[in-house]
């Protein structure tokens, strides 16, 4: 387990491809599937998944959440955790 540190990635949207590249800052990349589970009432709403990670994305605003939850399922080497915040436009 691990003490709390700010990290900073880059993500890319795919909306053609229903998918987001993420980049954290030491060049890690993840690739993560996306869906729209509230087309109709909710559009700019996406949901993305990468194995035990989650990414849900807000494409007006630029508002997420990004969980990894591996660590306690898997073993206890790794942290489960969790960020919320506000992406910039770059």
């Amino acid at each position: 387990r691990s003490k709390i540190t700010n990290t900073q990635f880059k993500i890319q949207v795919k909306i053609s491809s229903e998918s987001i590249e993420l980049v954290e800052s030491d060049g890690y990349r993840m690739h993560f599937s996306c869906k729209t589970p509230y087309k109709g009432a909710s559009p700019d709403l996406i949901s993305c998944h990468s194995g035990f990670n989650m990414f849900n994305f807000n494409l007006k605003s630029g508002r997420f959440v990004f969980a990894r939850a591996f660590g306690y399922v898997g073993t206890d080497k790794d942290s489960v955790w969790l960020s919320y915040g506000k992406c910039d436009a770059f």
